[in-house]
């Protein structure tokens, strides 16, 4: 577990993610998968895999994690919170804001009661979830603006079929259409 750590400090990814992988397995193994070892590779094997942009397997990870932790050591636990900032994280990296958003409240709630309003964890905490709800409300404007560029985009293209149609009409009427006369435009 601890080479896996100093592999991934060395930017050596995929090796942190084979050793992470045997930690784990051998963990499990041998203190089942609920043992606070099994569950600190699990938490390696998320981080690597995140860094990796392996996202979907690193989201089954932390949440496997999490659920590990909130069995063990209940649902307002420092540990739970811990592993839930990373899944908030993890969401607001794939542009899952709303699941991000509803993470980051739990966590800073909990930090709130366990920590203390005004310990700097917390205010972390409250700081990366305003920070989400900026980034969520220009994410919604900027969907509401593509979708304005999109409408207008269709509208003119209709105006301009119409008008390529009603200049061949005219051009036909006109014997400007490179019939018999030979004449173009």
């Amino acid at each position: 577990n601890n080479l896996a750590l100093l592999l991934q400090t060395l930017g050596r990814h995929g090796e942190s993610e084979t050793m992470s992988r045997r930690a784990l397995e051998g963990y499990e193994k041998v203190l089942g998968p609920d043992h606070p070892n099994a569950l600190s590779s699990v938490h390696n094997l998320a981080a690597v895999l995140e860094d990796q942009g392996k996202y979907d397997e690193s989201e089954k990870m932390w949440g496997r994690a999490l659920e590990a932790h909130e069995k063990a050591l209940g649902q307002e636990h420092d540990e739970v919170y811990k592993t839930l900032k990373r899944l908030a994280g993890l969401y607001e990296k794939q542009r899952k804001y709303s699941q991000a958003e509803e993470a980051y409240e739990r966590v800073c709630t909990g930090f709130s009661k366990t920590l203390g309003k005004q310990h700097p964890t917390t205010l972390e905490c409250i700081s990366k979830l305003m920070e989400l709800q900026v980034t969520k409300s220009a994410a919604v404007r900027t969907s509401a603006i593509d979708t304005e560029v999109v409408i207008n985009d269709v509208n003119n293209r209709r105006s301009l079929r119409d008008r390529l149609r009603e200049l061949t009409w005219l051009r036909g009427r006109r014997g400007l259409g490179g019939g018999k006369s030979g004449k173009r435009l």
